[in-house]
Order: structure tokens, then C-alpha cells, then sequence
């Protein structure tokens, strides 16, 4: 469990403004750094058993190695979501 949760800490700790990051490359036309930016997220969720981050960075990848106009919004927002999802497992609740 403790390799599990040093993981964890990584992919938030590397990762949790990927989402922001996305949007920033996507917004420049940097669709290369964004698959680049998309692969490592997906990774380190990977390790962790994230899949339903996974699946969302799969989707990611496939719209921009197809360089496909999207909203990317949607997407991005998912990702978010489930970092901040992830944060929370990490963090035991506050005791009363």
C-alpha cells in the first residue's frame, strides 16, 4: 500500500494542473505538447489504477492524434474531476 500511496502523492503532485495546462497548450495550438502533457497524466494514472483518468486521457490522445476540432472543454473538465476525486481518497477524512 505505501508504494500505492507514494504513486498517488506523484501523480497529484506532478499532475494536478495538467487539466489547466491542457487548455493552455490547446488554446495555443500546441496540440504536441498537449499528447505529451496527456501521455504522462495518463501513465502515472495508469500506475495507480486510475481508469476512469485513464479512459480520459485515452480519449484525449485520440482526438489529438487525429487532429480533430474538439471542445475540448468537456474532456478537460473530466480530468479535473477525477484528480480532484484522487485528492480526496488521499486525504483521510477530518476527524470530528
Amino acid at each position: 500500500a505505501d508504494v500505492l500511496e507514494r504513486a498517488l502523492a506523484h501523480l497529484l503532485d506532478q499532475h494536478a494542473t495538467a487539466p489547466e495546462t491542457l487548455a493552455e497548450l490547446l488554446a495555443q495550438g500546441q496540440r504536441g505538447a498537449a499528447l505529451n502533457v496527456t501521455h504522462a497524466l495518463k501513465g502515472s494514472a495508469a500506475t495507480v489504477g486510475a481508469c476512469r483518468l485513464v479512459q480520459g486521457c485515452q480519449q484525449l490522445e485520440v482526438q489529438l492524434r487525429q487532429n480533430l476540432q474538439q471542445p475540448w472543454q468537456a474532456v478537460l473538465d473530466e480530468l479535473d474531476c477525477e484528480l480532484n476525486r484522487l485528492a480526496q481518497v488521499r486525504q483521510p477524512p477530518a476527524a470530528s
